[in-house]
């Protein structure tokens, strides 16, 4: 009942605050500008994720937005057909297939490398909970996270799905079932960030390292064309930036201490 887009932002939105409730001496620092940058539907299906948030601390976050249908009978086939034990209302999280796209592959292979990769999805489904949630501030503790290596690899080109019932941990990956766990709330990934920001790491390594991770990863995807004609004259960071928003949709932003 709401899109994937008013989500992202509003989610956005919620773990940005979040953090800085967190850390209050956190500060939040991205290109020209505040805002963050969404993909477009397009660029979505070609990159694989929608927004990525950077920490000076080497906390490198990459989400992919998705929005979930509302299970509301028994005759759904987790239930009628595959004897899952779910109770309605669940939700069920489609995936992009295969055939359609390399997304979850893509996503697989950056966690693979050692980034944080995380689908993130609403625990509701309806505009009435979307808006009463948002008002509350309560949008980051009703989402899931859940890890693209813990759903696992596509078996084919098909539809796919992982179903989980709204205050779980676990769900299940479908058509041919398999337990999907850990499926994080919000407060979780706060703390894991909250966790990456004890280490203090320079500036420039945590830039470069995403940098030539982000090369490697374009290069894997045949994506070589322009990536190292930028100019020379860049820093790193701009290059990151340039990189992120031109091919992964994704705008690098960098949490510090003021102080340090």
């Amino acid at each position: 009942e709401f899109s994937e887009f008013s989500f992202a932002y509003a989610l956005t939105e919620s773990l940005f605050l979040s953090v800085k409730q967190s850390l209050p001496k956190v500060g939040l620092v991205g290109s020209q500008t505040m805002l963050p940058f969404f993909t477009t539907q397009r660029e979505e299906y070609r990159v694989g994720y929608d927004v990525a948030i950077k920490s000076l601390n080497h906390c490198l976050m990459f989400l992919q937005f998705k929005t979930c249908d509302g299970m509301i009978r028994k005759d759904a086939k987790e239930i009628n057909k595959y004897k899952l034990s779910l109770e309605v209302p669940f939700l069920r999280m489609n995936l992009v297939p295969s055939g359609r796209s390399p997304q979850h592959k893509l996503l697989m292979e950056l966690e693979n490398k050692g980034f944080s990769v995380y689908y993130a999805a609403p625990r509701y489904y309806t505009c009435d909970n979307f808006f009463c949630y948002y008002s509350k501030g309560s949008i980051l503790k009703k989402s899931a996270f859940i890890q693209p290596n813990k759903i696992g690899p596509l078996p084919d080109e098909k539809p796919h799905c992982v179903s989980f019932e709204c205050s779980s941990q676990s769900g299940w990956f479908l058509s041919e079932p398999r337990e999907v766990s850990n499926i994080l709330f919000g407060e979780n990934v706060v703390e894991k960030i909250a966790e990456a920001m004890q280490e203090y790491r320079s500036r420039d390594i945590s830039v470069t390292t995403a940098l030539d991770a982000i090369q490697r990863l374009l290069i894997e995807q045949d994506i070589t064309e322009e990536i190292f004609d930028l100019s020379s004259e860049k820093t790193s960071f701009e290059r990151l930036i340039e990189l992120s928003i031109g091919y992964l949709g994704a705008l690098p932003l960098l949490f510090y201490n003021p102080e340090k």
